[in-house]
């Protein structure tokens, strides 16, 4: 009889894990992925992990190089829309929804009219030369 093939899925909290020196978890998640056929996570992951590792050096956790080298990690397995998305984590201390909302709009080009009700993605936006609906800056 066969086992059956085991695929880890990861939220955030699990990847952030392996990227955060000494996380606590970090070697259970290790545990896990190790023995999988296959990992897996949502391209969410991608901006939510780059918030939580901007966070981790703004909060004296991690330095600076331990901060870039995670997140070099990282950029070794996502596309170029979810890098966009993490870097906007950095430049304006978005929660990971809400880069991935102007990243895509920037993506879009400067023509584009990012409409929210959110202050935080409207500065972003607008910082990033979008016109924002309403103009909150």
């Amino acid at each position: 009889m066969r086992s059956a093939a085991l695929t880890a899925y990861l939220d955030s909290s699990g990847l952030v894990k392996l990227l955060i020196r000494d996380e606590v978890g970090g070697a259970l998640v290790r545990g896990i992925i190790g023995p999988a056929n296959r990992t897996v996570t949502s391209i969410v992951t991608y901006a939510e992990s780059r918030a939580a590792i901007a966070a981790a050096v703004r909060g004296g956790r991690m330095d600076v190089v331990e901060g870039r080298q995670a997140v070099d990690t990282l950029d070794e397995i996502w596309s170029a829309l979810v890098r966009l998305a993490g870097s906007l984590t950095d430049r304006h201390r978005l929660r990971g929804f809400d880069a991935i909302h102007l990243a895509s709009a920037v993506s879009l080009g400067a023509a584009t009219t990012m409409v929210t009700w959110d202050k935080d993605l409207a500065h972003a936006a607008h910082d990033e030369g979008l016109t924002t609906v309403p103009a909150w800056p």
